[in-house]
Protein backbone atom coordinates (compact mmCIF):
# COMPACT_ATOMS: atom_id res chain seq x y z
CA UNK A 1 0.00 0.00 0.00
CA UNK A 2 2.75 2.23 1.08
CA UNK A 3 4.22 1.91 -2.91
CA UNK A 4 0.59 2.67 -4.41
CA UNK A 5 0.65 6.03 -2.03
CA UNK A 6 3.79 6.61 -3.29
CA UNK A 7 3.68 6.46 -7.22
CA UNK A 8 0.41 8.62 -6.94
CA UNK A 9 1.66 11.19 -4.55
CA UNK A 10 1.87 14.26 -6.75
CA UNK A 11 5.56 16.17 -6.47
CA UNK A 12 5.53 19.76 -7.28
CA UNK A 13 7.50 20.81 -10.32
CA UNK A 14 10.65 21.95 -9.53
CA UNK A 15 11.45 26.14 -9.65
CA UNK A 16 13.61 27.71 -11.73
CA UNK A 17 15.74 30.05 -9.90
CA UNK A 18 16.83 33.34 -11.42
CA UNK A 19 19.27 35.10 -10.02
CA UNK A 20 18.30 38.72 -9.00
CA UNK A 21 20.58 41.76 -11.21
CA UNK A 22 23.08 42.89 -8.61
CA UNK A 23 24.38 46.54 -8.72
CA UNK A 24 27.25 48.39 -6.25
CA UNK A 25 27.06 51.72 -5.85
CA UNK A 26 30.08 53.48 -4.68
CA UNK A 27 30.39 56.21 -2.19
CA UNK A 28 32.11 59.04 -1.87
CA UNK A 29 34.87 59.27 0.23
CA UNK A 30 34.58 62.04 2.93
CA UNK A 31 36.93 63.63 5.60
CA UNK A 32 36.74 62.51 9.39
CA UNK A 33 36.37 64.72 11.70
CA UNK A 34 39.47 65.28 14.10
CA UNK A 35 42.95 63.95 13.86
CA UNK A 36 44.74 60.58 14.18
CA UNK A 37 47.58 59.42 15.31
CA UNK A 38 48.68 55.52 14.46
CA UNK A 39 50.96 53.53 15.97
CA UNK A 40 50.99 49.80 15.01
CA UNK A 41 47.75 48.40 14.01
CA UNK A 42 45.74 51.23 16.82
CA UNK A 43 44.28 54.06 15.46
CA UNK A 44 43.70 57.18 18.43
CA UNK A 45 41.82 60.03 18.00
CA UNK A 46 41.39 63.51 18.95
CA UNK A 47 38.22 65.54 18.46
CA UNK A 48 37.10 62.36 16.08
CA UNK A 49 33.75 60.21 15.84
CA UNK A 50 34.79 57.18 15.16
CA UNK A 51 31.82 55.16 16.59
CA UNK A 52 29.22 57.80 14.21
CA UNK A 53 32.13 57.42 11.36
CA UNK A 54 33.52 54.37 11.06
CA UNK A 55 32.24 51.06 10.44
CA UNK A 56 33.86 47.27 10.30
CA UNK A 57 35.30 47.11 6.70
CA UNK A 58 36.05 50.84 6.00
CA UNK A 59 39.40 52.20 4.53
CA UNK A 60 41.13 54.99 6.45
CA UNK A 61 43.23 56.85 4.11
CA UNK A 62 46.04 58.84 5.62
CA UNK A 63 49.09 60.83 3.79
CA UNK A 64 52.51 59.06 4.30
CA UNK A 65 55.52 60.65 2.94
CA UNK A 66 53.64 62.36 0.11
CA UNK A 67 52.19 59.46 -0.87
CA UNK A 68 48.32 58.02 0.69
CA UNK A 69 48.12 54.73 2.03
CA UNK A 70 45.08 53.33 2.90
CA UNK A 71 44.46 50.67 5.59
CA UNK A 72 41.19 48.41 6.47
CA UNK A 73 39.11 48.91 9.68
CA UNK A 74 38.97 45.66 11.77
CA UNK A 75 37.60 46.95 14.94
CA UNK A 76 35.97 50.54 16.39
CA UNK A 77 36.41 50.21 19.77
CA UNK A 78 34.98 54.05 20.84
CA UNK A 79 34.90 57.18 19.65
CA UNK A 80 38.68 57.72 20.18
CA UNK A 81 40.15 54.26 19.23
CA UNK A 82 39.94 51.50 16.65
CA UNK A 83 41.71 48.95 14.92
CA UNK A 84 43.34 48.43 11.46
CA UNK A 85 44.53 45.74 9.62
CA UNK A 86 48.30 46.15 8.96
CA UNK A 87 50.55 49.09 10.33
CA UNK A 88 51.18 52.13 7.76
CA UNK A 89 54.75 52.30 6.50
CA UNK A 90 55.91 55.11 9.19
CA UNK A 91 53.74 56.74 12.40
CA UNK A 92 51.08 59.13 11.31
CA UNK A 93 49.98 62.12 13.09
CA UNK A 94 47.43 64.19 10.47
CA UNK A 95 43.95 64.06 9.31
CA UNK A 96 42.24 61.03 7.22
CA UNK A 97 39.46 60.46 5.25
CA UNK A 98 37.05 57.31 5.55
CA UNK A 99 36.16 55.17 2.23
CA UNK A 100 32.67 52.93 2.61
CA UNK A 101 32.89 50.07 1.16
CA UNK A 102 30.49 49.52 -2.58
CA UNK A 103 27.03 48.78 -1.67
CA UNK A 104 25.49 46.09 -2.98
CA UNK A 105 21.91 46.34 -4.13
CA UNK A 106 20.13 42.88 -4.95
CA UNK A 107 16.98 44.06 -7.66
CA UNK A 108 14.76 40.88 -8.39
CA UNK A 109 12.94 40.72 -11.62
CA UNK A 110 8.94 41.75 -11.12
CA UNK A 111 6.95 38.51 -11.66
CA UNK A 112 5.10 38.55 -14.52
CA UNK A 113 1.44 39.99 -14.25
CA UNK A 114 -1.18 37.19 -14.65
CA UNK A 115 -4.49 37.53 -16.25
CA UNK A 116 -7.61 37.64 -14.30
CA UNK A 117 -10.32 35.35 -14.89
CA UNK A 118 -13.10 37.62 -15.09
CA UNK A 119 -16.09 36.93 -12.78
CA UNK A 120 -19.40 36.36 -14.30
CA UNK A 121 -21.73 38.74 -12.65
CA UNK A 122 -24.99 37.71 -11.74
CA UNK A 123 -28.08 39.98 -12.12
CA UNK A 124 -31.76 38.98 -11.10
CA UNK A 125 -34.55 40.58 -12.88
CA UNK A 126 -37.53 40.31 -11.79
CA UNK A 127 -40.73 40.32 -14.53
CA UNK A 128 -44.66 40.00 -13.34
CA UNK A 129 -46.31 36.85 -13.98
CA UNK A 130 -49.38 37.23 -12.79
CA UNK A 131 -51.50 40.13 -10.99
CA UNK A 132 -49.87 39.31 -7.84
CA UNK A 133 -46.80 37.26 -8.60
CA UNK A 134 -43.86 37.64 -10.00
CA UNK A 135 -40.91 35.57 -11.95
CA UNK A 136 -37.34 36.16 -11.37
CA UNK A 137 -34.88 35.12 -14.24
CA UNK A 138 -30.71 35.00 -13.37
CA UNK A 139 -28.95 37.36 -16.13
CA UNK A 140 -24.84 36.49 -16.25
CA UNK A 141 -22.57 38.97 -17.43
CA UNK A 142 -18.75 39.55 -18.02
CA UNK A 143 -19.39 43.25 -17.34
CA UNK A 144 -21.65 45.06 -14.76
CA UNK A 145 -24.75 46.35 -16.34
CA UNK A 146 -25.97 49.97 -15.07
CA UNK A 147 -29.95 50.22 -14.07
CA UNK A 148 -30.57 50.88 -17.53
CA UNK A 149 -29.01 48.41 -19.40
CA UNK A 150 -30.88 46.14 -16.76
CA UNK A 151 -34.37 47.43 -17.22
CA UNK A 152 -33.97 47.06 -21.13
CA UNK A 153 -32.89 43.58 -20.91
CA UNK A 154 -36.24 43.29 -18.75
CA UNK A 155 -38.50 44.92 -20.95
CA UNK A 156 -37.24 42.76 -24.10
CA UNK A 157 -38.49 40.04 -21.74
CA UNK A 158 -41.93 40.39 -21.24
CA UNK A 159 -44.28 43.59 -21.95
CA UNK A 160 -45.68 45.09 -18.45
CA UNK A 161 -47.55 48.23 -17.50
CA UNK A 162 -44.24 49.17 -15.48
CA UNK A 163 -41.23 48.72 -17.87
CA UNK A 164 -42.25 49.39 -21.61
CA UNK A 165 -39.93 50.73 -24.25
Amino acid sequence: QKQINQLTKKKPLPKTQETPQTYQVHQEPFKGSGKIFVSGTTVHGTNTKFTQELQQNNQITVQVNNAEESRKVILVLSDKSACINEPFSAEVNSEFQVHKPPLTIEQEKPEPKRKRKTALKNYEIRTKRGPWTYWSDEVLTKEELSKEELLNIRAQKVRDKFCWM
